[in-house]
């Protein structure tokens, strides 16, 4: 890991520190310790959590389930575009499960990922960089595909709670599948081809992907001066 936070530091100096500092290629080449020792990683790095306690403790839970269960494939999905499909899996399922009228505040932990990881995320300024925000523009575009949100130009219509739901359990049976059939960089590059079927491949260095028309033109509305959200007549 030094070496590549090295060679990162040499690059940004020689590009006159000019782009944001992004310290990705040090996290892909961070190699966990063993189980139950210290690990050191040099970067800076932006969480966000689920509602406490339960969204994310069953985050945190559904993520070491499945094919490629997270703490055995670790250094595989710290791979960007492995990550990012990781991630959208399992907010796609905590919102299955919460589902289950059994599981306590369920509807709002279901509102709360959906609108963050739609709406908020994509709204970061540096989208186009952020990990984050790339889970978002991918799940809209997913969706919309799907049927789940309807789209009129720069304009959210309408949102179809069952097309949702059927769309994400969708979208956990392909990733799933994917993780079924591959496994080290053959994996990755069935990720990253995935992947780029949603959010194109970036045209700009230093950024991650390029933002497709219809995220954009619904991006760039929510950024226009004096815009307000209008809610009475959106069909939900």
């Amino acid at each position: 890991m030094i070496d590549a936070w090295e060679r990162y530091i040499d690059a940004w100096l020689a590009a006159g520190l000019a782009p944001p500092p992004c310290f990705d290629r040090v996290r892909d080449n961070y190699q966990p310790p063993p189980n139950g020792m210290d690990g050191l990683f040099m970067g800076p790095v932006i969480t966000a959590n689920g509602p406490p306690p339960r969204g994310y403790h069953l985050e945190s839970f559904i993520h070491h389930r499945g094919p490629m269960p997270l703490d055995a494939h670790l250094q595989l999905k710290l791979n960007w575009h492995a990550g990012l499909l990781e991630e959208i899996k399992v907010d796609s399922q905590v919102v299955l499960e919460c589902l289950d009228p059994r599981i306590a505040y369920g509807a709002s932990v279901i509102e709360f990922v959906l609108l963050e990881r739609l709406f908020r995320y994509p709204l970061q300024p540096d989208v186009q960089r952020n990990f984050d925000s790339g889970t978002g523009v991918f799940l809209f575009e997913w969706l919309t595909e799907h049927g789940a949100i309807t789209v009129d130009g720069a304009r959210i219509t309408a949102f179809d709670r069952e097309a949702i739901y059927g769309a994400l359990r969708s979208l956990v049976e392909t990733i799933e599948a994917l993780e079924r059939c591959a496994r080290g960089e053959d994996y990755k590059a069935l990720a990253r081809q995935f992947v780029h079927r949603y959010l194109r491949p970036p045209s700009q260095e230093g950024d991650r992907f390029d933002i497709p028309p219809r995220m954009r033109a619904v991006l760039d509305a929510a950024h226009r001066p004096g815009r307000e959200l209008q809610f009475a007549d959106l069909a939900y």
